[in-house]
């Protein structure tokens, strides 16, 4: 997991935090070998207002990199 943030951490300079909120594994649910994992992240820039679309370009940078891991996003 820690490798997944790193790598996440490195998306954008606007990403000023990025972190582990829950991790939920119940196989009945989502099955015997996954997990469920909730993201928190801030994106901010300290010297202007971020843009709807900046900070979409970002978000989907994180699901890219994730996806490239080998996490499924639910959607």
């Amino acid at each position: 997991m820690s490798t997944v943030i790193a790598k996440i951490s490195s998306v954008s300079p606007m990403l000023s935090s990025f972190s582990v909120v829950d991790i939920f594994r119940d196989a009945t649910k989502i099955g015997a070998d996954k997990k469920s994992v909730t993201f928190s992240f801030l994106i901010q820039d300290l010297t202007k207002t971020i843009t709807d679309e900046e900070a979409l370009v970002i978000q989907e940078k994180i699901i890219k990199k994730l996806e490239g891991e080998g996490v499924s996003l639910r959607k």
